[in-house]
């Protein structure tokens, strides 16, 4: 590209074709342009043989070599093809650990069993300290349960999680009075049952809140009344491993139908895979 100073303005010149074999000719001549009116870009350009410019035109010296003058540059031309990715450059040290968070909502009360909770009769029923059971003049020939919908259509091995915190009461300190937790399965034709007397083996204390998880404990498969045949009482893993695409079709939280005269309960919470109820406000 080359660049003259024309009348004080820094000029690009694009010289025609026609112009580069005028100036190789034997002729001696001027370039002649002729600039618009703002006076900021050229017009027009001239090679006269005259060695003289008309009026209105500013005489430039011709470049030396016999080449034409190159004019402005061309647009830029479209971007090309993206290079290949570059490898992932190492990773970065881990940051500090932040701050934790603060603690979450209590699980509101339930003052009233409804939605995914239902009672199986009118023994049982909510009250300010929670679910109360009973209370039943006889617990080996009356009860009630607590039914729990909210997992229907899982599969046994999706419960990661379940436990329920309960009380009772007998007066005569019955060993098989404490209340029970089943799953009922395929239909209700199968059961997994948690029982927190293991066969009548242990005995808990009465007029206790006691909390039990039901996944970390023993529990039986198909045996609710402890017919001695192995396998009984089993680690909760070892009956997933077995059956644990069988389908759940109602969780039940029982006092009665066992032992206990008279007998009472109450289930105070109950938690599912996470989600956690609390039943009264005490």
């Amino acid at each position: 590209m080359k660049t003259l100073v024309v009348g004080g303005l820094l000029l690009v010149l694009l010289i025609p074709s026609a112009f580069a074999g005028a100036q190789s000719s034997s002729k001696a001549g001027v370039l002649c342009v002729e600039l618009r009116g703002d006076a900021d870009t050229i017009r027009d350009i001239k090679y006269r043989t005259s060695k003289k410019c008309k009026a209105g035109e500013k005489k430039v010296a011709l470049p030396r070599g016999g080449k034409g003058l190159r004019g402005p540059q061309g647009p830029a031309g479209s971007p090309g093809a993206a290079g290949p990715q570059g490898p992932a450059g190492p990773q970065g040290q881990q940051g500090p650990q932040g701050q934790p968070g603060s603690p979450g909502q209590p699980a509101p009360p339930l003052l009233n069993l409804s939605g995914q909770f239902s009672a199986t009769n009118a023994s049982v029923a909510t009250s300010l300290d929670g679910v109360q059971f009973g209370p039943y003049p006889d617990g080996g020939q009356w009860g009630g349960s607590v039914r729990y919908d909210g997992a229907n259509g899982l599969t046994l091995a999706e419960i990661t999680e379940l436990s329920f915190t309960v009380k009772h009461s007998s007066a005569d300190d019955s060993p098989i009075a404490s209340p029970n937790l089943r799953i009922f399965l395929n239909g209700d034709t199968d059961d997994v049952i948690f029982d927190a007397t293991e066969c009548a083996t242990f005995v808990p204390t009465e007029d206790t809140f006691h909390s039990y998880e039901v996944t970390t404990g023993d529990v039986r498969y198909d045996d609710d009344s402890c017919d001695g045949v192995p396998p009984d009482q089993q680690p909760w893993a070892d009956v997933v491993a077995a059956h644990g695409a069988d389908v759940v079709s109602g969780i039940y939280v029982t006092t009665g139908f066992e032992g206990g005269a008279p007998l009472a309960a109450i289930l105070r919470s109950m938690s599912v895979n996470g989600e956690a109820f609390v039943f009264g406000q005490s």
